[in-house]
Parts: structure tokens; sequence; C-alpha cells
């Protein structure tokens, strides 16, 4: 029997998919530097790191990005240890974040060029990551709320792992990275052979992030272009359980068919790659330039087009209100599709006669049509909240791959629940709960709760 009286549990229309672009981990993100030691943007001259982040939220504040690729330059420490004064800039820029509500996909590096001129020998990086585990594990809270997944970074130019002054062992640093990142938080690396270095017990939370997706396989990507062997097959069903990052390269150094990246190939591109992040700072608008993410603001797309590269969608997306045919774009699509877009499809409570504990199951199923799985929200929790106003949450039995992209998850949770009490779904991060999600329903969204409806 269903004791349940719904609010409107209908999919969200039209604009109101823009709700959801606020989501955390997930969608657009900016890009911002901090050198240890200096203090500054490292790119940018003149500029502090702070003030270069500031800027960067001024110049993007239309898209209103909640998540930032943090680049943390060491070049200063090449041959010494981290001070504490390295240390106190580290706090206080993470500080920055969680103030202003953002998160990071935080990655260390060195080589600031790809010109193999200065950079570490291999016992000073591993000398470094052993200093900066410590530091997290000291400053553990302020990570999980501020850090959204550790890049493995160190290496090369840029961190990306290649062109390094010297050689270094894959495996140890590999080894390294996975001690110092705090056990619950994701791992990103940049392509499958550097996956493949991780120690075994480790690969389950290590993603990865492409820094060259031009829409097509290309010999710079995460699964070195290859098509269709066994290798791409391998990265396509990690990357789909795993979180992961992309961007495009910078508008003017696009090599790739003169710099013109087909956007229904690129929608294709980041729903076969799995991907909860993107840069907006590539191939956007940077320089004041025009490239492909604003000329994807001009260009329609249909539901047939979508059906035809296979990318997820639920069909109130292309609706207005009135149930009319809705225009959309390739950017629209991109900024509603990346990482996950969970829908209620039914929530139902019964009376639960079989147990002295309980009186009620509460029973719903969750349909996720976005790129990726919701893979740093792993608390899913009913909330029921009496009369009185008393709260109390009860856990459903969860893993965030039951909701991989196009997955459709059932669950039944018991409650104790009396007649006038108020029922909210919460899912959100085990260890940050402000962190949390909100679905694609016309449902009130209240303290991180989609509340569902009334008993």
């Amino acid at each position: 029997m269903n004791g349940l009286h719904l609010n409107h549990c209908f999919p969200l229309v039209g604009e109101d998919y823009a709700l959801l672009r606020q989501n955390p981990d997930r969608g657009f993100r900016l890009e911002a530097y901090l050198r240890l030691g200096g203090g500054d943007a490292v790119f940018h001259p003149g500029l502090s790191a702070q003030a270069y982040l500031e800027e960067q939220l001024v110049f993007y504040r239309e898209e209103n990005c909640r998540l930032v690729q943090l680049y943390v330059y060491l070049s200063e420490f090449l041959d010494r240890p981290l001070d504490s004064h390295a240390f106190s800039q580290l706090e206080a820029y993470l500080e920055t974040l969680r103030q202003k509500h953002l998160r990071a996909l935080l990655r260390f590096a060195y080589e600031e060029e790809a010109d193999r001129k200065n950079g570490p020998v291999t016992a000073q990086i591993l000398a470094h990551a052993n200093q900066i585990g410590m530091w997290m594990e000291q400053h553990e809270a302020l990570v999980y709320e501020t850090v959204a997944a550790l890049q493995a970074g160190f290496n090369g130019a840029w961190g990306e792992w290649h062109t390094a002054k010297h050689h270094h062992s894959g495996k140890k640093l590999m080894e390294a990275v996975c001690q110092m990142a705090p056990a619950r938080l994701p791992i990103q690396v940049r392509t499958l052979p550097i996956w493949e270095k991780a120690p075994n017990q480790e690969q389950g939370r290590i993603g990865f992030h492409d820094d060259y997706l031009v829409g097509a396989h290309f010999k710079w990507n995460s699964d070195r272009g290859r098509l269709w062997n066994r290798r791409e097959r391998t990265f396509r069903a990690l990357s789909r359980l795993r979180f992961n990052d992309g961007e495009m390269p910078w508008g003017k150094d696009t090599v790739y068919q003169k710099g013109r990246i087909d956007g229904l190939q690129m929608l294709a591109c980041c729903a076969n790659h799995s991907l909860s992040t993107l840069s907006i700072a590539h191939n956007y608008r940077e320089g004041g330039g025009s490239f492909n993410l604003l000329r994807w603001q001009g260009e329609t797309l249909t539901p047939e087009q979508l059906d035809f590269y296979r990318c997820p969608y639920h069909p109130s997306y292309f609706t207005d209100g009135s149930g009319r045919p809705l225009n959309r774009t390739v950017f629209d699509y991109l900024c509603d599709h990346l990482g996950y877009q969970l829908h209620l499809l039914d929530c139902k409570a019964r009376r639960d006669v079989k147990s002295k504990d309980f009186t009620h199951e509460i029973c719903f199923t969750l349909l996720n049509t976005g790129f990726a799985l919701p893979y740093t929200l792993s608390r899913l929790t009913v909330s029921i909240s009496n009369p009185a106003g008393r709260v109390v949450e009860y856990e459903a039995s969860y893993q965030p791959e039951q909701l991989a992209s196009g997955e459709k998850a059932s669950f039944i949770v018991p409650v104790c629940a009396e007649e006038g009490s108020k029922l909210g779904i919460r899912l959100c991060h085990p260890l940050a709960p402000a962190f949390s999600a909100r679905f694609a329903n016309a449902v009130p969204f209240e303290n991180g709760c989609n509340m569902v409806g009334i008993l």
C-alpha cells in the first residue's frame, strides 16, 4: 500500500535543467596555478595565485564553475625539502577554495615547460610526496572538503609524465602518489600505461585526466588513440567506473584538423570517456579569441543526433514546460551532461508489517542520464522529518557504480516514520555532506535533500 503523498516528481523541463549545473564534482572547471615558495600564479607575472583565481572567477562568471584544476608548482624546491612556509601557502589556498565553495583537481608539478632544463631527481620527488602525504593526513578534513581528486603529477612538463629532465620509475612514483593520497580520495593519471604501473590494490580508485581531447582518436589521448583494440576497450571499461577529467588543447594550439573540432564527435568522445569534468579554460575564449566551445553555443542539437552518437539524455531535456520541442545546442548539452544527471523515476512507501524495528519501507528508483557515475557521492540516505521537526537519516545499501551512465538502480530502505513526516532523499559525499546532488525532478531541494513527499 502506498502511504506517500508525493510532491511533483515530474522530470525537470526546459531551462530548469540549469539548476543541476551546481551539483558537486561535475561540469566545467577552471584552471589555476600556485607556486609554493613564491606564491605567484606561475605563468602570469605580477599576479598572486589568489588574485589570478579571482580574475578567472570573474571572467567565467556566467559559467559559474565550482571546480578548479589547481597546478601546484614545486619548482622552488628542486633540491631541497618543502618548508613550513610552502605548506602555509598550500593551506591558505585550500582555505580560499573552501570559503568560495570550490573544489580542486589537485596536481603537483615541477617543470613549467617541455624544455628539459630543470627537473628533480626521483629521490627528491619521493621525499616531497612523503612530506605532502603527512601534511594531508594532518589536514584530512580540509583535503576532503576542498579536493575532488589528486592527479598523479610530479613527473615531466606540467606534471603530464612526458619530456622530463630526468628519467623516473613510474612504478615508484605511483606507489608514492597512492601512499600520499588519503584512502577515500580519487586519483587520476594521464594514460592507461601509467594506470598499469599503480599498485594492484589501489587501481580501483584511479581514473584518468585526458589532456588532449579533439573529438576523435589521437595519439595523445589517455588510451593512446588506439581504435577498437584490447587497450582501448580496457580503457573504456575502466573509465566507466572512475572519476575522469578532460581538456581540449588551447584554441591557438589545436593542431588537429586546422583547429576545428566537430561538436557532435566531441560529445561522443566525452560520453565514451565517461567524463565528469572538462576544462572551460581551453578552446573557448582564452586570450580574447573565439574557439570551438564558443562556436558550439550556436550549433543546434537534436535527439536524433544524440541517438546516432549513442549519447545519453532524458526525453524531457528537449521539451519546455508546455511539452513543446525546445532548442538545445552542443554547448548546452555538454554543460548539462558532464558527470551525472540523476532522475527519480518512482518512490513509494509501504507498511513494513514484518518488522518490529521499522514502520515503513521506502522504495525508489534512480536513473543516470549523464556521462559518468556520481563517483565521489557514495552516501545515499532517506531522511525522515517528523511533524515536530526531528530528523533521522537512514542509510541505503548503495555503491556509485550502480549508477554508471545509462544505469537504473532500485533501493529499499526500512524507516521509522509517523503520519505527516516529510520524506527526503540525499546523495552526498560521505565525508563532506554539504556536497550533495539535486535530482532532475521538480521537487524542493532543501538542505541537500530532495524532498519527495509526505507520509
